[in-house]
């Protein structure tokens, strides 16, 4: 019995200071209806985890609250280090690189150009190159879940920022 009341105390306790788990929101928290412009894979992912929240999405701009650009979703990958004695790529970095700009539905932005950038980089050995292609693909997927997480991450700031102006 004394267990019990003790793990209720703890979870009263963390609910009562404002504590949540990694990943959840409070439902107080809305964009109102969001509209997306620019067909890029890290837009999906953001869509994906705004729809798992709750989020309602408008099909034209002029039915939604927030405006949500996104301006460069661009991927890239550069050689980092070369064998000395063979002269073949031993190193790849990976780069995704995503801008979005974020107007609420009278015009005013809210968040101009934001640039978020993650790099990767990864071991390449040509005798299993079938499967540094497959990890490289795999790195690419989680590094555009990271953006779109952080972008999450910001729109959620946004929405504090004007909550506490009110």
């Amino acid at each position: 019995m004394k267990y019990v009341l003790m793990a209720a105390l703890v979870i009263f306790g963390l609910n009562g200071c404002g504590y949540h788990m990694r990943g959840s929101t409070g439902r107080d928290w809305q964009l109102g209806r969001v509209y997306m412009k620019g067909g890029s894979a890290t837009g999906a992912e953001v869509r994906r985890l705004l729809s798992l929240i709750g989020v309602e999405f408008a099909s034209q701009a002029g039915q939604a609250d927030t405006i949500i650009t996104f301006t460069r979703d661009a991927q890239e990958r550069q050689v980092l280090s070369v064998d000395p004695d063979t002269g073949k790529v031993r190193e790849y970095e990976l780069i995704v690189d995503t801008s979005i700009l974020v107007v609420s539905a009278d015009g005013r932005v809210l968040l101009e150009d934001d640039d978020i950038t993650l790099q990767r980089d990864y071991t390449f050995d040509e005798t299993a190159a079938l499967g540094k292609y497959e990890q490289e693909g795999t790195l690419y997927r989680e590094m555009r879940r990271d953006l779109a997480a952080a972008i999450v991450r910001r729109l959620q700031a946004l929405h504090a920022v004007a909550t506490s102006a009110k």
